[in-house]
This record gives structure tokens, sequence and C-alpha cells, in this order.
């Protein structure tokens, strides 16, 4: 079986899983109309694997779950 890693997306993938890191990456380049919106202090990393509807198995990178402010929950991808 071939190994598809890079060190780039581990370096990537190492350094964008701390919370700490997303928050600044997101407060960067979220849109100037969702930033106000999102509770980037509340973010969480969550599982990042999905079914599709012909039920294959789908993966993120990464992928945060973020409260807004109107009480809804936000998912960003990495």
């Amino acid at each position: 079986m071939l190994d598809n890693r890079t060190p780039h997306n581990d370096f990537f993938y190492q350094v964008m899983s701390r919370k700490e890191m997303a928050q600044v990456f997101f407060n960067r380049y979220l849109p100037k109309i969702i930033l106000p919106l999102a509770k980037l202090e509340e973010l969480v990393l969550v599982e990042s694997k999905h079914i599709s509807d012909e039920g294959i198995s789908l993966y993120n990178d990464l992928l945060y779950m973020c409260p807004l402010h109107n009480g809804q929950i936000g998912y960003f991808s990495l």
C-alpha cells in the first residue's frame, strides 16, 4: 500500500490542529461578514469522517465546530 502523506501535510495538520493556531488563521481569513458572528474562542476540533449519500466514506483534513452569536453552530474546514 502506498503512503500518500507528505511532510507539508503532516506539518499543516500538526499546526492547525492546535486550537490557538486555528483561531489565528480563522480570524485572519474568514470573510468579514462571518467573523463577527463566530465565537472563535469556543472552537472545538471534531471528527471529520462523513458518509456520502452513495455510502462512500469522506474525510476533511480538519473540521472545527464553532458556536455562532445567534445560537447556531458553524463548521469550518481546513
